[in-house]
């Protein structure tokens, strides 16, 4: 009785079995992803010196800087995109 509730709700039959397979999949690539991450943060530890940890947080701090403009820009001229878009179409068919 317990299985014909959990297969009553699906057209064919295997969609509990397709669910449990995909959030185990998904924990799974967390945990594993995890891992790596602590390997790696192992391997940089020597290598994070205070000056170079400075370097990276201005190169990171220049590059949200670029995509924050563009986006800023992008809101005030929403119709520029459109046009540069077909101007790079035209490009492109040369």
């Amino acid at each position: 009785m317990v299985n014909d509730y959990y297969y009553s709700w699906s057209p064919n039959g295997n969609e509990y079995t397709r669910i449990i397979i995909f959030f185990t999949s998904i924990l799974l690539f967390y945990l594993l992803f995890d891992i790596a991450k602590i390997l790696l943060a192992k391997q940089l530890k020597h290598k994070l010196t205070p000056q170079n940890i400075y370097k990276i947080k201005r190169v990171i701090s220049l590059v949200i800087g670029i995509f924050g403009l563009f986006f800023v820009l992008q809101g005030f001229f929403p119709n520029e995109k459109e046009k540069l878009q077909q101007k790079f179409d035209m490009f492109k068919s040369e």
